[in-house]
Formats: structure tokens, C-alpha cells, sequence
């Protein structure tokens, strides 16, 4: 049950997270390729400090188990949304020059 519990909020925080940079329109509102780079690379970045404090918080309020999941949890994610949102940016720097 603990398991499923982590894995619960694994998913809330990343979700939470994705939600408000997506809503934001952050990562595809730049008008070049150097300054979307740098964004998504301020965004990156910004996840491993929330992502940071976030695992010492849950670890300071729950058992030591939960921040463990979280931090395994974590790199999986981070690689997985550095290749998407750079995957992102550049689809719609294409888009962006074909219309």
C-alpha cells in the first residue's frame, strides 16, 4: 500500500507540474530557437530544484520510504521530459516558420 501511495504522488506532483508549464505556454511561446532552448533549459532546471525540495519536504512528513520512490521515480521523468519538451520546441519553431 505504501508503494502505491508514492507512486500516487509521484504522479500528482508531475503531473501538476507538466499541467502548469503546458497551461502557461511556456516552452512553444518563444519567438527563436536560442531563447526556447533556454527556456526549456530554465524549465529543466526548475523541475530538479522543485523536485529537490519537494522530496526533503515529503521526507521531513512522511516515512523515508516515500522520498526514496520519489527520487527513483524522478530521474525516469526528468529524461524522459527533457527529450519531449525540446521535441516540442522544435515542432513548433518548424510550425512556426512554415506558416
Amino acid at each position: 500500500m505504501d508503494l502505491f501511495f508514492a507512486n500516487s504522488i509521484v504522479i500528482l506532483f508531475y503531473v501538476l507540474f507538466i499541467t502548469f508549464v503546458e497551461k502557461r505556454n511556456i516552452i512553444s511561446a518563444q519567438p527563436s530557437a536560442i531563447k526556447a532552448v533556454g527556456v526549456v533549459l530554465s524549465v529543466l532546471i526548475a523541475l530538479l530544484v522543485i523536485s529537490l525540495l519537494f522530496a526533503l519536504l515529503i521526507g521531513a512528513l512522511l516515512p523515508e520510504f516515500y522520498p526514496k520512490v520519489f527520487l527513483y521515480k524522478a530521474i525516469f521523468v526528468t529524461v524522459f521530459l527533457f527529450l519531449y519538451w525540446p521535441f516540442k520546441m522544435i515542432k513548433a519553431q518548424i510550425n512556426r516558420v512554415s506558416t
